[in-house]
């Protein structure tokens, strides 16, 4: 496994993660807010952030601790046309994704309601995180597509 897997499924784990976390601090936000909670948030925050980030330095440990053969190039012309394809399907889901986010707000508020300010950056947000995973799902599925010398595998 080369350098650019290793990096695609690290962040592909980690994105994972923080998507599955970003899901869970918003159902408690708002029970917290609605008052169907009586959770102490900050320090919710504080011990669900150290848990998260500590899981992504153990994961960097493990994913980064064996390293490559010294015979090996870092990366060659199949890793660049791998990183060049993952880019732009990327790309492409971003607007796929803003378009998608406005139409779900759109249907669920309608017309004539207002989307608080505060929404709005962490629709951002979350839409970068999946096209960080986009990105590299399509990394690790061209990898392994891929058989040896660009072949395809059977």
């Amino acid at each position: 496994m080369n350098k650019t897997q290793k990096g695609a499924w690290f962040s592909f784990l980690n994105s994972v993660i923080l998507v599955l976390y970003s899901v869970y601090c918003f159902r408690v936000i708002h029970n917290v807010f609605s008052g169907a909670s009586t959770i102490n948030f900050w320090r919710f925050i504080v011990f669900s952030v150290l848990i998260v980030f500590g899981f992504m330095g153990v994961s960097a440990l493990i994913f980064y601790r064996s390293k490559q053969s010294p015979a090996e190039p870092e990366s060659d012309e199949r890793d660049e046309l791998i990183k060049k394809r993952a880019a732009i399907a990327a790309f492409i889901s971003v607007w796929i994704l803003l378009t998608a986010s406005y139409l779900v707000l759109w249907i669920k508020l309608g017309l004539s309601a207002s989307v608080p300010v505060f929404v709005l950056p962490l629709i951002y947000i979350e839409i970068g995180v999946f096209v960080l995973v986009i990105y590299n799902l399509a990394v690790v599925v061209q990898y392994y597509i891929g058989g040896k010398n660009g072949q395809q595998r059977t």
